[in-house]
C-alpha cells in the first residue's frame, strides 16, 4: 500500500478528505482497468452494465425494482434535473429529423418505427406544453462481480435475459469512468471525459418505479422466523388478528422440499412455547416426534388403540353463553358428519342417495329411542348427547336397520321403490366397506383411554 507523504496528508486533510475512512474502504488488492469489457482486482472480476434503453410504454408499478434489486449485484441510480424548454427544442429537432427519414423507398417496418417514435415525441411535447410536466435525467448502472472471467460473462448474460425488456450494455473502454461515477454528483457525470448523457424520463414515470418497497412483518408478541427478500425481519405471531387477518387460519403451500414441514413445525413449537393448548390432527406422523418432545399425548384413532363410535352423538353446539348443549343442532351436525363418512367410503353416492341416507339416519335414531320426529314438541325429553356411550347404536345395528328397510320397500308397491332400492344398495355397499376393511375403526362402541 502506497504511503502518502506528510505534505500530501496535510493537503488532503485541509481539503476535507477523511483519510482514515478512505483507507478502510479502498480496494485492498488494487484495481486494473486495462481490459475493455471488465476490470479486475485482487479479489475478483467486475463489470458495469449500463442501461441505455427503456420501454416506451407498459412500465408497471415499481418497475425500477427489476433493475435495482437484482440478486448478487449492486445497482446505482443517478437522477439529474432537466430543463423542459431545452427538451422541447430537442424534441422539435428530433421530429424534423425523423420526418426526413420517411420515404417511399424505405421499408414499411422502418417507416412504421419512425411514425411510432414521432407519435411518442409529439405526445411528450404536448404533455410538457399543456400539463407542464417535469422531466428528469437518469443513469442506471448495475455493478456485477464474479470470481472468474467466465463466471462474470455468464452472470452478465443471465441478467440481460432476466431484464430483457431493457437494453443493457457494457461501455467498452469506459469502465474507469463508470467506476468513478459513483463518487461524482449526477449533475457533473455528463462532464466526465466519456460525455455520457442521461436518459430523459417523465417525473411521474420515475416515481412509479419506486423500488424501496421494503417488506417486513412485525406482529405483536411475534417470534423471529427469518427475513424477507429485502432483508426485513419476519416476527410472526400465528394468533395475531387485525382488520386484514381476521381469523387465525393459514394454508401452507409450495413446491416439494421447500420448507413447508419445517415452517409448520416451527409454528407449532412457537405456539407451544407461549403456553397454548394444541391439538394436532396428524395424517402422516409429521408431529409425532415433536409431540413427544413437548410431553404431549399421542392418540391413535386408526382403531388399534382407540375408537370413536361414528354413531355416537357428541355435544358439539351450545347456546350463546355456553351453559347448555343445543341438542337439536348437535344432532343435525352429527347426521351431516355420518353422511360425510359414508360419502368418503363410497364415491358412488349422489345427492339423492345422501338425502335418502339423511332420512334413514333420522328414522334409525327414532327407532332406537334417541330422537323424535318433531324435537321441538319433546324439548325437555331430548337426550341425544346425554346417554352413556355403551347405549349408542353401532354400525352393525344400522346395517340391520337398512336391511329391514330393504324388506319393507320390496314388499311395498310404491313407484319410488327402484330409486330407494338403488340408494339402499349404495349405502349398504359403503357399510360393507367399513365393516370389511375398516372394522377396527368403525365397528363397536367408543373405546378411549382416559386422558383426564
Amino acid at each position: 500500500m502506497v504511503e502518502l507523504s506528510k505534505r500530501l496528508v496535510k493537503k488532503y486533510e485541509q481539503e476535507g478528505y477523511d483519510l482514515d475512512f478512505l483507507q478502510k474502504i479502498q480496494p485492498k488488492g488494487n484495481i486494473n482497468f486495462k481490459p475493455d469489457l471488465f476490470y479486475y482486482g485482487g479479489d475478483g472480476y467486475y463489470t458495469v452494465l449500463h442501461v441505455v434503453g427503456f420501454p416506451t410504454e407498459g412500465l408497471g408499478n415499481f418497475w425500477l425494482r427489476d433493475l435495482m434489486q437484482i440478486e448478487g449485484t449492486r445497482s446505482v441510480l443517478s437522477v439529474t434535473p432537466e430543463d423542459s424548454e431545452e427538451i422541447k427544442k430537442k424534441i422539435t429537432k428530433a421530429i424534423s429529423e425523423k420526418e426526413t427519414r420517411i420515404s417511399g423507398k424505405a421499408k414499411s417496418t422502418d417507416n412504421q418505427q419512425e411514425f411510432d417514435e414521432i407519435r411518442d415525441l409529439n405526445e411528450l411535447y404536448r404533455q410538457i406544453q399543456k400539463w407542464n410536466i417535469s422531466l428528469k435525467g437518469i443513469y442506471v448502472r448495475i455493478f456485477v462481480t464474479a470470481d472468474s472471467k467466465e463466471n462474470l460473462r455468464k452472470k452478465q448474460q443471465e441478467i440481460k435475459e432476466k431484464v430483457s425488456n431493457y437494453k443493457l450494455t457494457v461501455l467498452t473502454g469506459e469502465l474507469d469512468y463508470e467506476y468513478q461515477s459513483v463518487f461524482v454528483p449526477p449533475l457533473e457525470q455528463k462532464d466526465l471525459l466519456n460525455r455520457r448523457k442521461p436518459t430523459v424520463i417523465r417525473t411521474y414515470d420515475l416515481a412509479g418505479g419506486y423500488f424501496f418497497n421494503h417488506t417486513k412483518l412485525e406482529d405483536e408478541h411475534g417470534s423471529y422466523f427469518g427475513w424477507t427478500p429485502t432483508n426485513g425481519a419476519v416476527n410472526f405471531n400465528f394468533l395475531e388478528r387485525d382488520n386484514k387477518r381476521t381469523t387465525s387460519f393459514m394454508l401452507i403451500s409450495g413446491s416439494p422440499k421447500q420448507g413447508q414441514t419445517t415452517f409448520a413445525l416451527r409454528v407449532n413449537d412457537d405456539l407451544y412455547a407461549k403456553g397454548n393448548y394444541i391439538r394436532n390432527f396428524d395424517i402422516d406422523g409429521m408431529y409425532r416426534d415433536q409431540t413427544r418432545k413437548q410431553h404431549g399425548l399421542i392418540l391413535d384413532l386408526s382403531g388399534s388403540e382407540n375408537r370413536i363410535n361414528p354413531f355416537q352423538i357428541f355435544p358439539t353446539v351450545t347456546n350463546e353463553d355456553g351453559s347448555q348443549v343445543n341438542e337439536v343442532r348437535s344432532f343435525q351436525l352429527h347426521v351431516e358428519k355420518v353422511k360425510t363418512i359414508f360419502q368418503l367410503m363410497s364415491r358412488n353416492l349422489d345427492d339423492d342417495d345422501l338425502s335418502y341416507l339423511n332420512k334413514c339416519l333420522v328414522d334409525f335414531y327414532i327407532e332406537q329411542g334417541i330422537w323424535y320426529r318433531n324435537p321441538k314438541l319433546h324439548f325437555n325429553q331430548l337426550r341425544a348427547t346425554k346417554i352413556k356411550q355403551e347405549e349408542y347404536p353401532t354400525l352393525a345395528d344400522f346395517n340391520v336397520f337398512m336391511q329391514s328397510q330393504r324388506v319393507k320397500i320390496v314388499s311395498s308397491n310404491r313407484r319410488t321403490t327402484d330409486l330407494e332400492l338403488r340408494s339402499i344398495n349404495r349405502i349398504q355397499s359403503a357399510i360393507e366397506t367399513m365393516q370389511s376393511s375398516y372394522a377396527s375403526m368403525f365397528e363397536g362402541t367408543t373405546q378411549f383411554k382416559n386422558i383426564s
